[in-house]
């Protein structure tokens, strides 16, 4: 029975060749593009893997709970030297490394980007990621932080003028919303600060300088080449970058670019900077 039906399908397949050889044909390029596809999809599932592993997140990573949701820089870890110690001692580990995410505004040239700042330890981190093999330019951070004075505490005078200072700026703040005009309204008449605004500026920076003293020289950063492209900076250059502390302040400080990297991924390329872990806390 099976041999009479294997003969009878033979024989229908050359009785329309025309129509055999077109549904063949079909089959072929529908299977031949369903291979393609699923080892397309395949390919770049691997490399995005690759990708991010290799020069980002290693294969596991330690957070406080909330921080993968909210990123928030205060969400850290309450011990990380004995989380990082625990990861490092565990059997099949060979490497692990700590870290710190900020944000800042970036600028060279009168060109400003915002940028992601990523803390690493250089010693662990080339254990963990290869970021270090990628550079282009320049060469890696160094495995030392930058030296920084340590800050002082303000005295009981200080801490109740930074209270005034803080106060008059509040004051001159809401003196300037209340100048303008509501809609419909003719301009109002420009009301001026109570103080010397530039006066105030200088003392605040003052006190926030000995609360945290500047560096005693830039922080080594290496960026993308992407960002760099975009800031029209090279090897050697400086960059000023602003940006927000734990306690919400903001903060300013000028690094020196010693390297560049390109990992063909535009988000990292594009948006990061590297510094010592140190020198970003």
């Amino acid at each position: 029975m099976a041999a009479n039906i294997t003969k009878i399908a033979w024989r229908n397949l050359g009785r329309n060749r025309r129509r055999t050889l077109i549904t063949g044909l079909a089959l072929t390029v529908g299977t031949s593009l369903c291979v393609l596809s699923s080892g397309l999809i395949d390919g770049l599932s691997r490399d995005l893997v690759r990708s991010l592993t290799r020069y980002d997140l290693g294969h596991i990573q330690a957070h406080e709970k909330e921080y993968p949701r909210r990123r928030a820089l205060n969400l850290t870890l309450p011990t990380p030297q004995k989380t990082l110690a625990r990861i490092a001692s565990t059997k099949g580990v060979i490497g692990a490394s700590m870290r710190v995410y900020g944000n800042a505004l970036v600028s060279a040239d009168h060109k400003s980007e915002g940028a992601q700042l990523v803390g690493v330890d250089p010693n662990r981190e080339v254990k963990v990621t290869i970021l270090h093999e990628r550079l282009v330019d320049g060469r890696y951070l160094d495995g030392e932080p930058t030296p920084w004075p340590k800050g002082q505490k303000l005295s009981e005078g200080e801490k109740k003028k930074d209270q005034a200072l803080t106060a008059q700026a509040e004051d001159d703040a809401l003196a300037e919303l209340d100048a303008l005009p509501s809609i419909g309204e003719e301009k109002k008449a420009a009301i001026s600060p109570a103080t010397d605004a530039s006066a105030n500026r200088r003392d605040t920076l003052e006190l926030a300088r000995k609360i945290s003293p500047a560096p005693s020289r830039s922080p080594r950063v290496i960026m993308g080449q992407g960002l760099a492209k975009r800031l029209k900076v090279k090897k050697g250059d400086k960059i000023f970058a602003i940006g927000y502390t734990v306690d919400g302040l903001t903060s300013e400080v000028y690094f020196e670019v010693v390297g560049i990297y390109h990992t063909g991924t535009e988000l990292y390329d594009r948006n990061r900077i590297y510094l010592h872990i140190a020198d970003l806390q």
